[in-house]
């Protein structure tokens, strides 16, 4: 029996038995096919070391360093569209086959309707004092007029690689597929370097830029930087900070985005949602995770003890391989479960 007809008969099972009540938890590894990185690789080893909340907060330094990673890397984050597995779990839901949707996932590709999003989204910042929220494109823009070498760096790192590109209006970098416009960045100038009447390039800056490109699309998405910051070719970069109005003056606490970094605990709603979702559950299906992170590892650990069946899609290893109760398939989800919407239509 293929992976595909396997798992077609569970889905198919649970349906008629518990309509509704399939739970499916995804990881990472449903969002690489859109470009972006998983923390682990097939033998489930970590491919970058996490940000933990404690170094954030405490360090303005890291924190520095953090938001000029991040205004390099949300762009590629934001212009990120759904793969095929975002599709056909979407498909899956729409017929019934999936009722709720939970995700370690913090690029919000599975939409807003109804997802539990267990670790956060990066669409999202937040204050650390005053709670306020603030979208991220917002603070992407915020970020760009108060830097504006580094806006200046990204724009010509832009107009570089779409000089190598062969797709027509779209531009491929660091394994992403992302528009060549980056919205989200809507000041930015994208145009080409302005050039003296020899053709040579006005001013230096942009020669040393052209040497050294962005690298390394992380998890979070941010990127590698120590390449710039070893050069100096940039000035330090500006944090943002809380612009509400509170008292007599500006709140001006710290920003984070709205995502779980390692050390903080999660939300004490989304947690009884999943705890809800999982003990009325008829099936738990896994797509695309290690469960090295506790907080999915102790999802399918309750559904089994439950006595609800799971079943976990994945390439490679995973914490729940060889657990009692557990089905696991050794799949990529893009080949799969296309295929699997294919059959249950």
């Amino acid at each position: 029996m293929s992976h595909v007809q396997m798992l077609a008969k569970e889905l198919k099972s649970a349906w008629q038995n518990y309509p509704g009540r399939t739970v499916c938890l995804t990881g990472a590894g449903v969002s690489t096919d859109s470009g972006i990185p998983s923390y682990r690789g097939l033998r489930g080893v970590e491919n970058k070391s996490p940000i933990t909340f404690q170094a954030f907060r405490g360090d303005q330094a890291f924190r520095d360093r953090y938001w000029a990673r991040s205004f390099l890397g949300y762009p590629f984050i934001a212009s990120a569209v759904p793969n095929s597995t975002h599709k056909a779990i979407n498909s899956l839901r729409l017929k019934g086959f999936i009722g709720t949707l939970i995700t370690q996932n913090v690029d919000s590709l599975h939409g807003n309707n109804n997802v539990l999003e267990l670790h956060g989204s990066l669409r999202e910042v937040r204050c650390l004092e005053c709670d306020l929220y603030v979208s991220r494109d917002t603070v992407q823009n915020w970020l760009s007029d108060q830097n504006p070498e580094w806006a200046e760096y990204f724009s010509e790192q832009m107009y570089l690689e779409s000089t190598r590109t062969i797709s027509s209006g779209v531009l491929h970098t660091l394994g992403a597929q992302t528009n060549l416009s980056a919205p989200t960045i809507s000041t930015l100038d994208l145009s080409p370097p302005k050039l003296d009447k020899s053709g040579h390039v006005i001013g230096t800056t942009f020669e040393s830029y052209a040497s050294r490109p962005i690298k390394s699309l992380r998890p979070d998405g941010d990127v590698d930087i120590d390449h710039l910051l070893m050069t100096g070719i940039l000035p330090p970069f500006k944090s943002p900070i809380c612009p509400c109005l509170r008292d007599a003056g500006k709140c001006g606490g710290v920003l984070k985005p709205d995502v779980l970094f390692f050390g903080e605990s999660m939300k004490m709603e989304l947690v009884e949602k999943s705890k809800v979702s999982v003990d009325d559950a008829g099936l738990l299906l896994v797509v695309g995770s290690t469960l090295t992170v506790y907080s999915a590892y102790r999802i399918v650990t309750r559904a089994i003890a439950a006595g609800v069946k799971v079943v976990v899609l994945n390439k490679g290893l995973t914490r729940a391989d060889g657990l009692e109760g557990v089905l696991k398939i050794d799949g990529w989800s893009g080949d799969v479960l296309p295929d699997l919407v294919d059959i249950l239509n």
